[in-house]
């Protein structure tokens, strides 16, 4: 799904509103791809206290937010079943 934008133009403010495309399933979140953009986000969930799933093609980041809460997925296949 593309993103909804909001803007206040009184405030000259916009807020980008996010329709998450990603199923979730138990509260679970799956989260796929932690590049430059990604990782931030996903830190972001976890420190609101989401219950992440997380793949991505380097083992070293999905290790790294393991150490943070996260639960790590082997494949794209897995953390779809999973969330």
């Amino acid at each position: 799904m593309l993103p909804i934008v909001e803007a206040d133009t009184a405030n000259e403010e916009i807020k980008f509103v996010f329709a998450v495309s990603a199923m979730i399933k138990d509260n679970i979140i799956g989260f796929i791809g932690l590049g430059n953009m990604g990782q931030g986000m996903a830190d972001n969930l976890l420190n609101k206290g989401a219950d992440l799933m997380v793949f991505t093609r380097s083992l070293e980041k999905i290790s790294a937010m393991k150490k943070k809460g996260a639960k790590g997925a082997s494949s794209i296949e897995e953390i779809s079943k999973e969330t």
